[in-house]
């Protein structure tokens, strides 16, 4: 599942096959958790609550 930021359309929020959120923007990008703790990346800041909804989404 992926989805824009809906203040920042330019940022991709991105739930990868470990759990974790991976943002990208333009041609830089950043790893979190589902919290919006950084784990990795160019990218050092994210919005905690996006993080959180896209991690927390049910598999249909």
């Amino acid at each position: 599942m992926s989805m824009t930021h809906p203040f920042d359309t330019d940022t991709t929020y991105e739930l990868l096959d470990d759990g974790n959120v991976r943002l990208s923007c333009g041609d830089k990008a950043g790893i979190f958790t589902g919290e919006g703790i950084y784990v990795s990346g160019d990218i050092r800041s994210a919005d905690p609550q996006v993080c959180n909804w896209i991690n927390n989404v049910p598999n249909p």
